[in-house]
């Protein structure tokens, strides 16, 4: 695999959080966990974008354990308030069902960012090696 290689994705669509998304419904009287509907929507298309982008380009494989340093930065729309740590969940466990690693236990750098793009919500992701400082 290529030392300095670069890969870049994004994800178009407001970001979502995982964390705290599970909500509590009642079925027969007794209490259950379920996912909403919109964070399962969210990662379906994520998962399909990232899997496209992937077949459009000739990527470096990257190695079962392979180092990596991952930023991703989430551009919300208008009314979203996400904390920046919560941001980078669903985009990496994403990224793996897509199979653009094999495990995220490799990230070994994340950087989670945040900005406001009311026109275009979207997340944005680079991937790069990571290297010791």
């Amino acid at each position: 695999m290529d030392e300095d290689f670069i890969w870049k994705f994004t994800i178009i669509g407001k970001p979502v959080s995982q964390k705290n998304s599970k909500r509590v419904g009642v079925a027969k009287g007794r209490p259950y966990m379920y996912t909403p509907t919109s964070i399962k929507e969210w990662h379906k298309s994520a998962v399909s974008q990232l899997q496209e982008q992937l077949s459009s380009k000739l990527y470096p494989g990257i190695g079962p354990k392979a180092e990596l340093e991952i930023k991703v930065i989430s551009y919300l729309a208008k009314g979203q308030s996400i904390d920046v740590d919560n941001l980078a969940s669903a985009p990496m466990d994403a990224m793996q069902k897509a199979g653009v690693y094999k495990n995220d236990y490799w990230a070994r750098c994340l950087i989670s960012s945040r900005k406001k793009d009311w026109e275009n919500p979207r997340v944005e992701i680079e991937i790069t090696r990571y290297k010791e400082d």
